[in-house]
């Protein structure tokens, strides 16, 4: 091919050439000038939602502890310290648990008719039909009672009683602080000390219940009754309460009665073991709650018109002793102490202070009241009274 005509057919595809890309040179921009600009993402489709399981009930062991903030009446001072229980007004259902003795597990109830539970230690239950009282003593009981300020209360809010003729001994730990606690622990003791004075305890017996145990039982309701309608006469005592743990021997049945409402304790010791006879009265006790909550009291004397209390009933031994306190003691001094200074000495007022003065070398944040019972055998004791005096 003349090189002439190869010139002519390269000029005309460059022609060809030059006429395509001007044509669709627009086109072109437009296309370039929009995969420039960054593109929103893609909305992804929602997903599926999961089928939903069938709706099964919490199980007890979970069950949510009812909110108490708006209810509970502190002490500022109580509020300060985790380690000191605080008093709080009880919501129905806490109350309906402790009136129903119902387990962590049941469900919530409103409250009905007030109950009580008998917690038979060591013996079957006994009433006055079945066992009839014996005419001589089968044991004998002193007690020595002790009560101390601690090193971190401006008062002393505890109140005891000791009432030997009737072989009775109370511990009573007032809360409320600026709400007059300690008028309500001493209301506490006076009432059910009047109540044995004149063998007068207001209520409806129960006649299948031993009848000094009720008799226990229906003077602390008395107690709670009084304590309450004192606390509605004057603001400054609104929202006042007690503990109570009282105790109450019958020497010729050779039979302890202990009634308690609260986390005052008792304990008896029998052959160098300690052995708490009470159930503390708190949340985490009773309702599993945690923290500083668990050591909220549930329930107290005077907080409301109406209360529950525990009686236990024991057999005590010659040769048991039986150790009535308030929290004091009891948050300050570890069982294995409490142990080991309740048998320390022979005399009791010793031990009583000794222990006293372990709670304060321990801290002493709270007021701390002891009383120590021992049981003797009467023939032994008389003999070892008849045996000393001849000494002399």
């Amino acid at each position: 091919m003349p090189t002439g005509s190869i010139v002519v057919l390269v000029l005309m595809s460059v022609a060809l050439v030059a006429i395509y890309v001007a044509w669709n040179w627009s086109k072109w921009r437009k296309s370039f000038a929009q995969s420039a600009v960054p593109q929103p993402p893609r909305p992804e489709a929602p997903p599926e939602p999961e089928p939903e399981a069938e709706a099964t009930p919490n199980p007890p062991a979970q069950r949510e502890v009812p909110d108490l903030s708006d209810s509970m009446t502190l002490d500022k001072d109580r509020e300060s310290d985790p380690e000191i229980t605080m008093m709080g007004k009880v919501p129905a259902e806490v109350l309906a648990l402790m009136q129903g003795k119902l387990s962590a597990d049941a469900p919530l109830e409103e409250p009905e008719e007030e109950s009580f539970e008998v917690d038979v230690e060591e013996l079957v239950d006994e009433t006055e039909e079945e066992e009839t009282t014996g005419k001589h003593a089968l044991i004998l009981v002193v007690g020595v009672a002790r009560s101390d300020r601690g090193r971190k209360r401006q008062c002393n809010e505890d109140a005891f009683l000791v009432m030997e003729d009737q072989h009775l001994f109370v511990v009573a730990d007032g809360m409320g602080g600026h709400n007059a606690g300690e008028i309500a622990s001493q209301t506490s003791v006076d009432v059910m000390k009047s109540c044995f004075e004149h063998k007068d305890f207001p209520g409806v017996p129960r006649p299948d219940w031993p009848r000094r145990g009720d008799e226990l039982v229906r003077s602390i309701h008395h107690a709670n009754r009084e304590v309450f309608a004192l606390s509605q006469e004057k603001p400054d005592y609104n929202g006042m309460g007690t503990t109570v743990v009282a105790i109450r021997f019958s020497p010729n049945k050779q039979r302890a009665y202990i009634a308690h409402v609260g986390d005052s304790r008792c304990y008896r010791i029998r052959s160098g073991e300690l052995h708490q006879l009470t159930e503390d009265h708190t949340l985490g006790r009773l309702m599993g709650a945690k923290g500083k909550a668990a050591k909220h009291l549930a329930q107290a004397v005077g907080v409301r018109n109406d209360v529950a209390v525990d009686l236990t009933v024991d057999e005590p031994q010659p040769g048991d002793y039986y150790l009535v306190c308030s929290d004091g003691l009891t948050k300050m001094v570890p069982d294995a102490a409490l142990l080991e200074l309740a048998l320390a000495d022979e005399d009791l007022e010793e031990r009583s202070n000794a222990l006293i003065a372990e709670a304060n070398e321990r801290g002493g944040r709270d007021n701390i009241t002891v009383i120590i019972i021992r049981v003797d055998n009467p023939v032994k004791e008389a003999k070892r009274v008849e045996a000393a005096a001849s000494a002399n």
